[in-house]
């Protein structure tokens, strides 16, 4: 994955857009949102390019967190045989 500051101009105005946009500041504003119910309230017609880096970062978080998970489960099994 690039890093943010090497990523497209375009993304970085759909984010400036975003973080300007009032409908989501007044979501905001009145709780706290958890990033599914955040990205359901992303439109993906107006913010293609940041819907498609989140979708990336969230498969490479799972990934990660799967692999984590594989490991401990061989490791509990292989210490459950000792």
């Amino acid at each position: 994955m690039e890093d943010a500051a090497q990523q497209s101009p375009s993304l970085h105005m759909e984010l400036c857009d975003l973080q300007a946009d009032s409908f989501m500041q007044g979501k905001r504003g009145k709780r706290h949102l958890d990033s599914e119910e955040f990205w359901q309230l992303v439109s993906e017609q107006k913010n293609p390019k940041l819907n498609d880096f989140a979708l990336h970062f969230y498969l490479l978080i799972s990934v990660k967190k799967l692999n984590s998970l594989k490991h401990l489960v061989r490791t509990t099994v292989a210490g459950s045989h000792n």
